[in-house]
């Protein structure tokens, strides 16, 4: 539930996602804390197949629209980034062969082997189905496309 205030007036909400046979988030609605069944209300109200949706992570995350909902787990999940990623047991979509672990005080920077004490800052850490590698372009000094090979990033 979520606290809506206008004034010194505050208002509970709650949130339904429509679903489509397959699971696909349609459309996302907020509706009054006094409406006790929300998924009949909402079926009732505007038709079709409704799920209550929480801010607390219940059913993993808030849906948008283009999500999917895993009737099974109860679960709310993010569309699939790329054709190649694989759903984990958490949930969440993740690479083939995963992502490097960033370091130091930037979630951008990865080790340097050539100055340990000062790493690589990288931009555009974007998946590239066709190599299937992470990519990215090293810091602003060079410009250079790197990727990463499962162990370091590699100029090419």
């Amino acid at each position: 539930m979520y606290i809506y205030s206008i004034g010194d007036n505050r208002f509970l909400m709650k949130y339904a996602a429509k679903i489509n046979t397959g699971g696909l988030v349609l459309d996302v609605v907020t509706i009054g804390d006094d409406v006790s069944n929300v998924s009949t209300y909402c079926a009732d109200t505007f038709g079709g197949t409704w799920v209550e949706a929480y801010t607390d992570g219940t059913r993993k995350q808030m849906p948008s629209i283009g999500y999917t909902y895993d009737e099974e787990n109860q679960v709310f999940i993010l569309p699939k980034p790329y054709s190649d990623f694989v759903l984990n047991s958490n949930f969440d979509w993740e690479a083939p062969n995963g992502m490097p672990e960033p370091m130091g005080d930037t979630e951008l920077a990865y080790p340097n082997p050539i100055d340990p004490a000062n790493p690589n800052v990288y931009t555009d850490v974007t998946w590239n189905s066709t190599d299937d590698k992470w990519q990215a372009t090293q810091d602003l000094t060079t410009g250079d496309t790197v990727q990463w090979n499962g162990a370091e990033w590699i100029v090419v």
